[in-house]
């Protein structure tokens, strides 16, 4: 049993070692920068989204699998939008300071 997740462990450091091309790999890496900034702000977007759903469609609270897709694009997609407006706004140099 240890012996095999040693083995896997040193499987995954191998991995992380090797930058495998892919079409994925910008978009990722575009996240990962911005990845504080994100979690800063996601939490204040997910509360907002789901007090809109609890008031103007509470049916869908009992839906998980649309719900969680829901979150997850408000989580991502609002910070990402606040984030890019600060930076194309008068207060690009407070950006730094906002989102790390």
């Amino acid at each position: 049993m240890t012996d095999d997740l040693f083995s896997l462990a040193i499987l995954v450091s191998i991995l992380t070692w090797v930058r495998l091309p892919s079409r994925l790999a910008a978009p990722v890496e575009s996240l990962g920068t911005k990845s504080f900034g994100i979690f800063l702000t996601h939490g204040i977007f997910i509360e907002y989204t789901a007090k809109v759903i609890y008031n103007f469609a509470p049916a869908l609270l009992g839906y998980q699998l649309i719900l969680q897709p829901v979150f997850i694009i408000a989580g991502l997609a609002g910070p990402l939008v606040i984030m890019s407006l600060v930076d194309r706004s008068q207060a690009r140099k407070a950006y730094a300071y906002l989102y790390g």
